[in-house]
């Protein structure tokens, strides 16, 4: 590693990260498709294991089991992408191997416990655990990319384009404004609301950043884990929302709602003002076009929230699905007519806050359409479902209907991003535009239809203790992988060091990730609140 000084270092640093391109759809979907791929091998796995009545493993080889064939798959992909292919056959490989030996060599009796197994999942509070799955795996992936974006092993490619551009990490912040969106209590409690009390689900309609609130019972998470115990109920879950009190829901007043919005967004501020704080105060490299001077992530999610619930303080929850389109539009005609692309790329920085800190204030228009078109979808296709009779039930059928919305609806809004990205402007994440909204939302359904099939299909529930873990403590997840990642960079120039090394870190750091996560789940049943 060669001797050099701390500012030629950062100024080598935020060299490497910027100016960046970006590369194709189709390979972003590649690389990020072994996850889904892995489930469902891992679940045929499980299947395997329990036709054949073999041992329990122990926690810790459990761990080190899940980890080679859920997570380290998706590692390859991203860090190694021409690996992808063989990632993808020898997951397929086992997935099929598996599920075809034990349909064959499953006894009659064996096969009617399997249809009573599949029938119990569809009514257990675990029933959208692949919105669990779904979730997770964009906190992971996520996670793996900001630490691995440093190293030389992680692609250019890979890394937050300049102006014009697709790329992984793009899509990664998409992806996380979009999930909170579909999982957001509004969008969760709109039907129940509409059941219970016309107009109640407005003033209960808050977003929020991790996807909680179903309440199961102990022995019902335990089966959908495949007897593991997932703690005290279904805390990180993605069940349906029901109050303690004769399955009535719970009523919020407006100013409630707004109340506990502002105590949520309070720990965000803090967070997004304490990351600024640190950066200056260690001298650590800045991609200033990525958010602007001061804003970073966190308080765009701030925003985010307060703008979302004051919106649905105001506006039937109906009205909001083309209200964010109407705004998206105005937004792009501001981008494409009136100059203000030209502003975002070139202005100067010199002068007022909004100048310096114009990608994540004006960006917060396009992320905000983006959540309110997540939210929307999620109301009328996922959680539709199990709304009759007392939304504690969800059969077959409506799953099946629901994957065919998604599929239906996904075909619609590729064919929207492409019309957008020819007539209208290319895909920019740092103008967080029309095409960039179209395409993240286009991506987001895709996986959730197929984690939806993989969940419906696989030969038992698709559940995984490592991203019950992620999900259960999302916001901590993320806080701490940014922490870990920070003190990487500070510990070691990433840049200079070796693939093997970049490789032994990468998995280091994310194996204790989710190490940390799991022992917070099952050793102590924590769930980290931070309001």
């Amino acid at each position: 590693m060669p001797t050099i000084q701390p500012a030629d270092y950062k100024a080598a640093k935020e060299a490497f990260v910027s100016n960046l391109n970006g590369s194709g759809l189709y390979e972003i979907i590649k690389v990020t498709i072994p996850l889904p791929v892995a489930l469902w091998a891992y679940t045929e796995l499980r299947a395997f294991r329990l036709v054949y009545s073999a041992p329990t493993p122990g926690l810790l080889l459990a761990f080190c089991y899940e980890f080679a064939v859920l997570i380290f798959p998706q590692i390859l992909a991203q860090c190694w992408p021409e690996s992808t292919p063989w990632v993808l056959a020898g997951l397929l490989v086992i997935g099929v191997s598996c599920r075809a030996v034990v349909q064959a060599t499953r006894e009659p009796s064996l096969k009617s416990q399997w249809r009573h197994d599949r029938a119990v999942r569809l009514v257990s509070s675990q029933a959208r655990n692949f919105l669990i799955n779904y979730r997770a795996g964009v906190m992971l992936t996520s996670a793996i990319a900001i630490l691995a974006v440093d190293f030389t092993i992680f692609p250019r490619r890979f890394g937050k384009t300049e102006t014009f551009g697709t790329s992984l990490m793009d899509l990664g912040v998409g992806c996380f404004i979009f999930s909170s969106g579909f999982c957001s209590r509004a969008a969760r409690l709109f039907h129940h609301h509409s059941e219970a009390a016309p107009g109640a689900a407005a003033a209960a309609g808050v977003s929020g950043v991790v996807c909680t609130g179903g309440e199961g019972s102990g022995s019902e998470a335990k089966e959908a884990q495949g007897g593991w115990s997932l703690g005290r109920g279904d805390r990180g879950g993605c069940g349906t929302p029901t109050s303690s009190k004769g399955g009535e829901f719970f009523r919020f007043s407006k100013r409630a709602a707004m109340w506990r919005t502002t105590k949520r967004c309070i720990p965000l501020v803090l967070l997004g003002l304490g990351r600024l704080l640190a950066r200056r105060s260690v001298d650590y490299q800045e991609h200033v076009s990525e958010y602007g001077v001061h804003w970073n992530f966190f308080l765009t999610l701030a925003v985010i929230q307060l703008a979302t619930s004051a919106l649905h303080t105001v506006f039937p929850h109906k009205a909001l699905s083309p209200l964010a389109l109407i705004v998206l539009v105005l937004y792009q005609m501001q981008l494409s007519v009136n100059g203000l692309t030209e502003y975002m790329f070139t202005a100067p920085r010199e002068g007022s806050l909004v100048a310096q800190n114009r990608e994540g204030i004006l960006g917060v228009i396009g992320f905000l359409c983006l959540y309110l078109i997540g939210e929307q979808i999620g109301t009328w296709t996922v959680w539709a479902m199990g709304v009759v009779g007392g939304g504690t039930k969800i059969t077959e059928a409506e799953a099946k209907r629901a994957l065919l919305q998604l599929v239906v609806l996904d075909a619609g809004l590729w064919g929207a991003t492409a019309l957008s990205c020819t007539l209208v402007q290319p895909i920019s994440r740092r103008l967080a535009n029309m095409s960039y909204v179209l395409m993240s939302s286009a991506y987001n359904v895709m996986v959730i239809a197929l984690l939806l099939a993989v969940d419906r299909f696989a030969s038992m529930a698709a559940t995984s203790r490592l991203l019950f873990a992620v999900n259960r403590n999302q916001l901590a997840f993320f806080i701490l992988a940014n922490l870990l990642t920070g003190g990487v960079n500070l510990s070691i120039h990433t840049i200079y060091v070796s693939p093997f090394v970049s490789w032994v870190v990468i998995s280091s750091y994310t194996l204790i990730l989710l190490a940390m996560f799991v022992m917070l789940d099952r050793a102590f049943d924590v769930t980290l609140k931070f309001w």
